[in-house]
């Protein structure tokens, strides 16, 4: 339980005490509300650095992990860059002709059911 003196006037006239942990942002000092859930090894294999951090400090791993910023850092260096030479226009075949895209003809109107029934009455009745 963390518990803040209230002052008035320069006397202090009470305490507010909250069942929060009162836990400081180690970056910048205002109220955490995450913890660094980077993995540890070594020695302490299994658990996580817990540093406290606030909303303004912690770095969004994924959907579900917050890290601080300094295993944010050590993160996006460990991880190997895209490959971004491949710039090179692919070869072709010698005599191969590029693709061309033609229009076809658009599809008829829509009937309409007055259309389709004025068509059924001009239709001739056959008898078999």
């Amino acid at each position: 339980m963390s518990c803040t003196t209230i002052v008035v006037n320069g006397k202090a006239v009470g305490f507010a005490c909250a069942r929060t942990s009162g836990k400081r942002c180690v970056q910048c000092g205002a109220r955490a509300g995450a913890l660094c859930d980077f993995p540890l090894k070594g020695a302490k294999a299994g658990q996580t650095c817990s540093r406290s951090l606030c909303e303004k400090c912690l770095v969004k791993v994924g959907a579900a992990l917050d890290y601080c910023p300094q295993h944010a850092a050590m993160t996006t260096r460990a991880r190997p860059k895209p490959d971004i030479t491949l710039t090179r226009p692919r070869r072709t075949w010698e005599g191969s002709k590029p693709l061309t895209a033609t229009l076809l003809a658009p599809p008829p109107p829509l009937r309409t059911l007055e259309d389709a029934v004025e068509e059924f009455d001009q239709t001739p009745l056959v008898r078999r």
